[in-house]
């Protein structure tokens, strides 16, 4: 039986995930929502949770330009909706299909771990762009997917090599770098952060705002992955 149960009032929901109890490394976040995928498909395996209930995605955040703004982010400008602009960023979205609600689960946010989807969308990623070229756009890859085919070797990191030694602009996670089931070493960059990807074994093609907001509205475990218009 499904481990995770609403609380009486509908507005409240037990986090699949704890945030205390979770792996987490600073300016690493591919490999922290990596790891949350990887632990819902294990809970999933266990019996602990069932995907007939519970969808979650991993969603890239980028745009051509690789100069997306997000708000409510803990190192942002307080006095601008606590706003930074990243390279790129990602996301966990967990949506509960029985209940038909989504929740969101950001290391970097101000915003509540696990909040409403409908919130972070509004608080966090609604923003009129200096020019149309810079709107954000959402790449959505579900969990199964992420875990099959995401690596990394994280050179995007390395700053430079000493003496065979590579420094990093931030220190790496403990565990060892993510090669996947085809033994790819690094697919961050050219499959998942390329806006002109269309390569859909990796996941969902890039959405624009409108497209992305509908998509976790509208997903069912027994529906078509394709971008709902209303």
């Amino acid at each position: 039986m499904d481990t995770v149960q609403q609380q009486q009032n509908s507005d409240q929901q037990i986090p699949i995930f704890q945030k205390q109890e979770e792996i987490y490394t600073r300016c690493y976040c591919e490999e922290n929502v990596y790891k949350l995928c990887e632990k819902f498909e294990e809970r999933v395996k266990a019996g602990e949770l069932n995907k007939n209930d519970h969808a979650v995605f991993a969603v890239f955040i980028t745009n051509q330009f690789r100069q997306t703004y997000i708000k409510q982010q803990l190192t942002g400008d307080s006095k601008n909706d606590y706003l930074v602009m990243w390279d790129y960023h990602v996301i966990l979205v967990h949506k509960d299909l029985k209940a038909n609600k989504s929740y969101v689960y950001d290391f970097d946010s101000k915003l509540s771990w696990g909040c409403k989807f409908e919130e972070y969308f509004i608080k966090s990623l609604l923003k009129k762009y200096p020019t149309s070229a810079l709107q954000t756009m959402y790449r959505v890859v579900e969990s199964a997917t992420l875990i099959e085919k995401f690596a990394s070797d994280r050179s995007h990191m390395v700053t430079k090599v000493v003496k065979g030694v590579k420094m990093y602009q931030s220190q790496p996670p403990k565990y060892d770098c993510i090669v996947n089931k085809s033994n790819e070493t690094n697919n961050l960059f050219p499959f998942y952060l390329e806006i002109s990807q269309q390569n859909l074994s990796y996941g969902n093609n890039f959405m624009n705002e409108i497209e992305f907001n509908q998509f976790i509205k509208n997903y069912q475990i027994n529906t078509s992955q394709k971008i709902v218009n209303n």
